[in-house]
């Protein structure tokens, strides 16, 4: 249900900025079935990736040295595609389309990343800065969102 509450404060996020700009966001706020379960689903395939990310995290740490950098970078890459998953879900993107968002914009996802995936590596600390922070990460990630969405649209 908290994911729900994150879409909907990145979707009031996206409103307030946007005013006036017409942007792919999904304009349906009603709930049906169908949405519902994709919705779903998608979270259950990034929910998924992050079991997935945490394996090959734990198995890549034990090379010496290269192996904390390459988890350091897989950490940063997953928690941006976390943060992306919400502005992606106003517009009811699919996963992939979702990572292919993330490599095509491979700084604006490190910038997106970093923060969340340096305080998620501080122990027992981690889970009160998440707590208080997520919502600014959020907010943070929706804005530049739309704002790399609203430049590609504005091209077209």
């Amino acid at each position: 249900m908290r994911r729900r509450g994150y879409i909907f404060l990145s979707g009031s996020v996206e409103k307030n900025h946007t005013s006036g700009i017409k942007t792919d966001r999904a304009k349906s706020t009603t709930l049906k079935i169908s949405t519902f379960c994709s919705d779903l689903w998608e979270g259950i395939k990034i929910g998924l990736i992050g079991i997935l990310v945490t394996i090959v995290a734990l198995t890549v740490n034990f090379i010496p040295i290269i192996g904390q950098i390459l988890v350091f970078l897989v950490y940063i890459f997953y928690s941006a595609l976390m943060f992306v998953d919400y502005p992606a879900s106003n517009r009811h993107w699919t996963l992939k389309k979702k990572i292919n968002w993330i490599f095509s914009h491979y700084s604006i996802s490190v910038r997106i990343g970093i923060l969340p995936a340096l305080i998620s590596m501080i122990p027992l600390i981690n889970i009160i800065f998440m707590a208080i922070l997520f919502p600014l990460f959020t907010v943070h990630t929706t804005l530049n969102f739309i704002d790399v969405e609203n430049a590609k649209n504005r091209e077209k």
